[in-house]
């Protein structure tokens, strides 16, 4: 496979952007990387570029364990603004080939990119979206571009064009997600009208509220199991989880970020809490230097013996929907349904 000069390529991660450079020799200049991850954090209808990096940076820059908070804080949310400043450029390339595979965080890169785009100038025909099926077999998971070595991204292909009704999809999910109410992301998880990516990424958004067994997401119950009744570091919670994922690869397209999954578990043990799920140790700024201890009632909650919500309520915030106490929306295996009462 080889590409041309006068093209541009649209990538999620600095890791995909080296493979692609290493593997099909693609210059920096012809590519648009994006360094945050959309299935995490609160979302909005995108409205500026300003505004929208303003909102992930304070997201992402109030997470524990930051790395390097230079080159970090100066690649947070800078994608949009990116895109715009190369409308001009991309409205006269050959191509513009998206790197974005069947993972919940390229599906919600893909419709916030379409949403960008509409507002330029740029012919939707000089798309192309990648294809990733000829590796999903061999590998026996829905892959990620970032995690193929060239061996695997040799054999992708063939680039499929973006049609009226894939940009279509990929819009909806789009304001699905960013949304104040989930009435589009329970549309969207229950027709049958939309492509299979889209609507299997709808369903493993849908994994982020509580679920109706536990009052917990799918992603804190899972980092609750992890912990013991002795102290445990958060590296080695997150690093089991991680073994797990492997596992859940096959039938879910969504990846956990550790720095998320930290910040999760140290609110689910804020000894604020009325009934803290874990105890902390430590000063909760590194995972390495921070221990957890399972509670009575995280015991209790992981045994199917008391609720999340109903021990110490709920204040969150999920792509863009707020979820209080007295109003939130709950996941039963299938669909969301309401929680709490109004009013």
């Amino acid at each position: 496979m080889q590409f041309g000069e006068n093209e541009f390529h649209i990538v999620r991660g600095d890791t995909a952007a080296a493979e692609l450079r290493e593997c099909f020799g693609i210059s920096r200049d012809r590519m648009l990387v994006d360094q945050d991850d959309l299935a995490f954090g609160p979302l909005a209808p995108y409205e500026s570029a300003a505004t929208w990096q303003s909102a992930r940076r304070a997201f992402w820059l109030n997470l524990p364990d930051l790395p390097d908070r230079d080159n970090y804080d100066k690649a947070l949310g800078v994608f949009p603004a990116k895109l715009e400043a190369e409308q001009d450029r991309m409205a006269n390339a050959d191509t513009v080939y998206l790197w974005l595979g069947p993972l919940l965080s390229e599906v919600l890169l893909l419709g916030l990119a379409l949403t960008i785009l509409d507002r330029t100038r740029i012919d939707p025909a000089r798309f192309r979206l990648v294809d990733l099926s000829p590796v999903r077999t061999p590998l026996g998971v829905e892959p990620s571009v970032g995690g193929l070595c060239c061996k695997y991204l040799e054999q992708i292909g063939p680039w499929r064009g973006l049609d009226d009704g894939l940009r279509a999809a990929c819009r909806d999910i789009w304001l699905a997600v960013t949304d104040p109410a989930p009435d589009r992301l329970i549309g969207i998880g229950a027709s049958s009208a939309y492509p299979d990516s889209v609507r299997i990424a709808a369903k493993a958004y849908m994994l982020r509220y509580p679920s109706t067994a536990s009052g917990l997401g799918f992603w804190e119950k899972l980092a609750l199991g992890k912990c013991t009744d002795s102290r445990r570091k958060v590296v080695k919670i997150v690093s089991a989880i991680f073994g797990d994922t492997l596992d859940l690869a096959r039938d879910m397209p969504d990846f956990p970020n550790d720095r998320w999954l930290f910040h999760r578990l140290k609110q689910i043990g804020d000894p604020a809490l009325r009934h803290p799920l874990v105890q902390i140790h430590g000063k909760g700024e590194r995972m390495r230097r921070t221990e957890v201890i399972l509670t009575d009632a995280g015991r209790a909650v992981l045994a199917g013996e008391a609720d999340a919500i109903a021990l110490n309520g709920i204040e969150d915030r999920i792509g863009g929907v707020t979820l209080t106490t007295e109003n939130h929306w709950l996941f039963d295996g299938k669909t969301l349904v309401q929680g709490g009462t109004e009013g």
